[in-house]
């Protein structure tokens, strides 16, 4: 497997820039992140874990759908302006 190093260090560079942000997307998404860096791996996260999957029982997959869809959206709020703006 080749690895990339120069897109490994824009990758982390980015992630890094944003975590600098974390007090402010926090605030706009409305509560605490989990920022996990993943240095075995060539990306990193940001995320939050709504304690939902495939195991759900089904009479509970409605409002799970509604939990992850307003997730996303207040994630794409939290990071998407501080997204764009990066200068890496």
């Amino acid at each position: 497997m080749r690895v990339d190093k120069d897109s490994d260090d824009r990758t982390k560079a980015a992630f890094n820039a944003l975590r600098e942000q974390t007090s402010q997307a926090e605030a706009v998404f409305g509560e605490a992140l989990d920022w996990p860096e993943l240095p075995e791996r060539s990306g990193s996260r940001v995320c939050k874990d709504l304690q939902g999957g495939w195991r759900t029982p089904e009479a509970e997959w409605a409002a799970l759908q509604d939990r992850l869809i307003q997730t996303a959206m207040r994630h794409e709020q939290a990071l998407k302006c501080s997204i764009q703006t990066l200068s890496l």
